[in-house]
């Protein structure tokens, strides 16, 4: 945490609530067993959606505004896993896709107690794939 941390503070280009982030999401991405290709992706995304939500409004109380945006950030990490084993023409057109697919079938509902996480990601995927592939 405190070498990244560090790292981006040292640089003065980044907002300190960024590099707060980013090392937390990436400490956590490892702490995970995740690669570091992963994590930099992923702490990256992270950072950037929290710092958008805390600058606009103060460290915010808001939590249904910070859950969601790590809610987005997580389902973005699930579209970048599929295309890193599976390279995608347009990465960006595929995960807006599955974004849309992801939340229109999870939000504001949660995930049928029925299904299970896996089982419900790979509906998301098929039916993300049959809209990309159109």
């Amino acid at each position: 945490y405190a070498h990244h941390y560090a790292d981006l503070m040292s640089y003065g280009d980044y907002h300190e609530i960024y590099c707060e982030e980013y090392a937390f999401a990436f400490d956590n991405a490892i702490s995970e067993n995740q690669n570091n290709d992963y994590a930099r992706e992923y702490a990256d995304k992270y950072a950037s959606a929290l710092v958008d939500i805390k600058r606009r409004f103060g460290i915010s109380d808001d939590e249904e505004m910070i859950d969601f945006a790590i809610a987005k950030v997580n389902i973005y990490m699930k579209a970048w896993q599929y295309a890193r084993k599976n390279p995608l023409k347009d990465f960006d057109r595929f995960a807006e896709i599955y974004e849309n697919v992801y939340l229109s079938r999870c939000f504001p509902n949660e995930i049928p107690e029925n299904i299970s996480t896996d089982e419900f990601d790979k509906i998301v995927l098929e039916k993300t794939l049959e809209r990309f592939n159109k």
